[in-house]
């Protein structure tokens, strides 16, 4: 990274920290509204910085849950298990907002999952078995279709904010990178320059200052043809390059009709225009949690972990792309570019561990993986890709089957 990278890194990393720590002081005032916007403008500022980006959804989903904003506190705990598929904290509110709208099994669910994890935690214990007698209780106390809330089931012990600082590595290796350094601007730099009257954006693709109401389901038939327009509108702007207004149209698609799959992948190839990973993973999310296989949704995830040199979790959604469309020749190309990623992680980490079983054993699973598909791919495809480079987000962009907005 060069130094004005750095510093142009460190600018957006202060200016999120210092949005985190003031929206916890909000949440320890129960100033709920202002810290869910706190941390909202800290993510926006957080792309690049994984570990910051997960304790900034986590703070945010328990501001949310404590504001009694449930399904969209799910949300950012879905963005949680993203990034983290054993966050306890997610696990935890996620559990805490299904019970209070009434989502008994999937509450338990979600604790029982924590207790899988932490199966020595009596303090998790105590308040899990406090949650099953609370449900028991409701249940025999109302009738089925009963809306009313019940009680607080547990102790907020549980979710504790975090308050670490995660600084980029370079702050401590590199000091004279806080020295200001100005620099020419990019072509790169130019274009994004063109996008900067766009609000700030949060991981579930809503702008800030929006009122969370994108998570409805459409109530009549005008409201999904006014979603299909918008979409419609969304796809055209998207050809013209005017990336910025394909965002709000997709947007105000997911307004007037929540549940389409489709809606949440185009916009995700949006993001990834605008170089937005962290929001294309969680619209790609979106949308494979309302259309399990959709092959775009796992494409474009895939770009854009593998944009952020997460090649582990860019693999696996490329072979959840094979097991839907096998004989995709860029998809094989572009996980094979991944595996070559991984094996170099792998080997270097065995450098300084030789007696670690469990690198050995994934080094040799990359390894077969990489002969298995070496025999897939045809001679003709990919050939600039091929074992030499990592895939990078606009690698996606040369699929026929995800370079434009989905028309259906």
């Amino acid at each position: 990274m060069s130094q004005a990278d750095q510093e142009r890194y460190l600018a957006a990393y202060e200016l999120a920290m210092g949005e985190k720590r003031r929206g916890n002081d909000d949440l320890k005032k129960g100033n709920y509204g202002s810290a869910i916007a706190r941390y909202t403008k800290a993510v926006a500022n957080s792309s690049k910085n994984l570990g910051l980006l997960l304790s900034l959804f986590t703070n945010r989903a328990i501001a949310l849950l404590r504001s009694k904003e449930y399904t969209t506190s799910i949300e950012d705990c879905r963005m949680c298990l993203t990034l983290d598929e054993n966050c306890i904290k997610a696990f935890v509110c996620r559990g805490f907002a299904n019970f209070f709208l009434l989502r008994f099994d999937k509450s338990m669910e979600d604790f029982a999952k924590v207790l899988s994890l932490q199966p020595d935690n009596k303090f998790l214990q105590k308040n899990v078995l406090k949650a099953k007698q609370t449900i028991a209780e409701h249940k025999a106390s109302h009738p089925a279709n009963s809306k009313k809330e019940p009680p607080w089931i547990g102790e907020f012990g549980l979710l504790q904010i975090d308050e670490e600082d995660y600084a980029p590595s370079f702050i401590k290796s590199q000091p004279s990178v806080q020295k200001k350094v100005e620099a020419p601007p990019s072509v790169e730099e130019k274009k994004k320059e063109d996008l900067s009257d766009l609000p700030l954006l949060v991981p579930i693709g809503e702008f800030v200052g929006y009122e969370p109401i994108y998570l409805l389901t459409p109530k009549d038939d005008a409201a999904i043809q006014t979603a299909n327009d918008q979409k419609l509108a969304g796809n055209k702007a998207f050809t013209l390059g005017n990336y910025a207004a394909a965002l709000r149209h997709y947007s105000e698609a997911i307004r007037w009709n929540s549940q389409e799959s489709v809606f949440y992948a185009n916009r995700a190839l949006v993001y990834l225009k605008l170089n937005r990973q962290v929001e294309a993973i969680t619209d790609c999310t979106s949308a494979l949690e309302r259309q399990p296989r959709n092959t775009k949704a796992y494409l474009r995830r895939a770009a854009a972990w593998a944009s952020l040199s997460e090649y582990y979790p860019a693999v696996e959604d490329y072979k959840k792309a094979l097991k839907i469309e096998p004989k995709n020749q860029e998809c094989l190309v572009e996980l094979e570019s991944c595996l070559v990623q991984l094996e170099k992680d792998y080997h270097k980490k065995l450098g300084t561990d030789p007696n670690n079983d469990k690198l050995k054993k994934s080094l040799f699973n990359v390894r077969e993986d990489l002969k298995k598909i070496a025999s897939k791919i045809e001679v003709n495809v990919g050939v600039k890709n091929k074992a030499t480079s990592a895939p990078s987000v606009s690698t996606v962009y040369s699929y026929s089957g995800s370079a434009v907005p989905s028309k259906t």
